[in-house]
């Protein structure tokens, strides 16, 4: 169910994309970029059933990178723990422009709003990071990030669906 929403997720966020930068020479603003992963997120729990998917415990991770080709200006958006890496040419090699961070539960502020919302982050292991996200007391949904399209029991206990944004210059 998570590669159907993975699928859905994608092809429906670059429909308004572009949909959105139809005829406007400008990135999309931060407020416009934020209201597409919305409108994703809630689009795939209303499209999920006529499908026979269930989200409760399933959902995906979205990446967005918007390249302005004249200025070289960019903008990221990312939500969930599939990393963003953005390359450019360097002297010899290519570099790193840009990486964008990965959205875990053990991070301080992403753990507060899980916390305040009535989950919690346990660490499933001694000897290494293994932070899960669980309704207080329960043992589910069990997952490893903290912020996610879908995933509507996650959603209830502080998960987020709102992307984090980067903008850069690729010069």
């Amino acid at each position: 169910q998570g590669h159907w929403a993975a699928q859905w997720a994608a092809q429906s966020a670059l429909r308004l994309l572009l949909e959105g930068l139809s005829g406007s020479p400008m990135l999309p603003t931060d407020e416009v970029l934020i209201a597409h992963f919305h409108a994703v997120h809630w689009a795939l729990r209303s499209k999920a059933p006529a499908e026979r998917m269930n989200m409760d415990l399933s959902g995906t991770t979205l990446s967005i990178v918007v390249l302005d080709l004249e200025t070289l200006d960019a903008l990221v958006a990312t939500c969930g723990d599939s990393r963003c890496v953005v390359g450019r040419r360097g002297a010899r090699d290519l570099e790193v422009a840009m990486s964008t961070k990965d959205h875990k539960p053990q991070d301080r502020d992403e753990q507060l709003r899980i916390l305040a919302n009535g989950g919690e982050v346990v660490n499933l292991s001694d000897d290494q990071p293994n932070y899960r996200v669980y309704v207080r007391g329960k043992h589910v949904p069990g997952l490893a990030m903290s912020r996610a399209i879908g995933d509507i029991v996650a959603q209830r206990i502080g998960v987020s669906h709102v992307p984090s944004l980067v903008r850069f210059s690729m010069q």
